[in-house]
């Protein structure tokens, strides 16, 4: 694989995908890694007693935290922090950079409605124009 896109948000199933990318991509491959904050996101970030600059904040965590296991992994890599929500900005981003790859880590079903309900990932599988690996969180 040359490019892949990378859904990082800071959960376990999250991390499970970084590290897999960091552990299984050859060296060269470019990952474009993928921080959205939807409307909902923006909004709570923007309501006291949050800093006015929580937006920074969270910026500043999937550089040095999220994205950790990618900048240590001999692979070059693109972070970006849109202004989507999940589905919408991993498909878009998907269809601009025409990776390889797109990685997403999926939290295991807890509960049967957790089974039924509509998530991001089904937006992601109906709307995918490349290959999906997704990686089981813990």
């Amino acid at each position: 694989m040359k490019k892949v896109v990378v859904s990082v948000d800071g959960s376990d199933a999250s991390k499970a995908a970084v590290q897999w990318c960091a552990e299984h991509l050859p060296a060269g491959t470019v990952v474009v890694a993928i921080c959205s904050l939807s409307l909902f996101s923006e909004f709570a970030l923007s309501v006291p007693p949050l800093p006015s600059d929580s937006e920074n904040r969270i910026e500043g965590v999937f550089l040095r935290e999220w994205c950790a296991p990618l900048a240590a992994a001999d692979i070059e890599l693109r972070p970006r922090l849109v202004h989507e929500d999940d589905a919408k900005a991993l498909l878009d981003t998907a269809a601009q950079e025409a990776p390889d790859a797109l990685v997403i880590g999926k939290e295991r079903h807890h509960t049967l409605g957790d089974f039924f309900s509509v998530s991001p990932l089904h937006r992601i599988l109906h709307g995918m124009p490349c290959p999906l690996i997704l990686v089981p969180g813990p």
